[in-house]
């Protein structure tokens, strides 16, 4: 990475980094930075500029960045959310995910099933259901056994 990337960085730890290709050329790659505070940041990897900061994206640390697609992105976070982003509009969350917790820790994505799944500091792991008309619910919960 180059020079224009360290300023920005030495902001805060980083905990995550993730970079999409959208389908057509490499030059509409995003690389996605998850910092140790509330913030992403947003950088185009071919010529280190940088694109946006989502300064309050999340009201704890930011863990994990997962893209579902080539413009839809998820963030997890301290604060026991998910939330969902656009590329093409990042001023405001496409929604936020509310169902573990403690700290969500991990983000996979299945892009044939669709099927998000998190896991946290709670023990539990879910499976989001991104088909349903935009709202996405709980399709499985795997709770912590408790003793």
């Amino acid at each position: 990475m180059g020079e224009a990337l360290r300023p920005k960085m030495e902001r805060a730890p980083l905990r995550e980094v993730c970079v999409t290709a959208p389908r057509g050329t490499a030059s509409q790659s995003v690389l996605t930075v998850a910092c140790e505070q509330t913030e992403v940041l947003l950088f185009d990897p071919i010529s280190s500029k940088h694109i946006k900061t989502l300064s309050e994206a999340h009201e704890d640390c930011v863990n994990n960045i997962r893209f579902l697609d080539n413009r839809l992105f998820a963030t997890c976070s301290d604060d026991t959310t998910i939330a969902l982003w656009d590329l093409r509009k990042l001023n405001t969350k496409v929604c936020t995910l509310h169902g573990h917790t403690s700290w969500v820790k991990n983000i996979e994505y299945d892009t044939n099933t669709r099927l998000l799944v998190t896991s946290g500091f709670d023990g539990n792991v879910i499976i989001w259901d991104t088909n349903s008309d935009g709202n996405m619910h709980v399709l499985f919960l795997h709770e912590k056994s408790v003793a």
